[in-house]
């Protein structure tokens, strides 16, 4: 049972950072910087000084989703 709920989380967990490394850079870096493009948010990854805020918008779908997950987990126990 354990087993399966961490199995299944670490596959949320996946999914999503494999997202906000395949689909998310695409509107943030072509809104945020349409000169440079993708490759500056790929390259900001691995540099000292952009390396945060690049990593944060990699996990930024997984916490959104958890942050929903959690609320509506909290609407549901406080309507029994």
């Amino acid at each position: 049972m354990i087993k399966n709920i961490v199995a299944r989380e670490w596959l949320y967990f996946l999914g999503f950072v494999v997202a906000g490394l395949v689909v998310l850079p695409l509107p943030v870096m072509l809104i945020l910087n349409p000169q440079q493009g993708v490759s500056a948010f790929y390259k900001a990854l691995i540099e000292e000084r952009e390396w945060q805020i690049a990593w944060l918008i990699v996990i930024a779908p997984y916490l959104v989703f958890q942050l929903v997950r959690s609320v509506l987990w909290a609407l549901r126990v406080s309507r029994e």
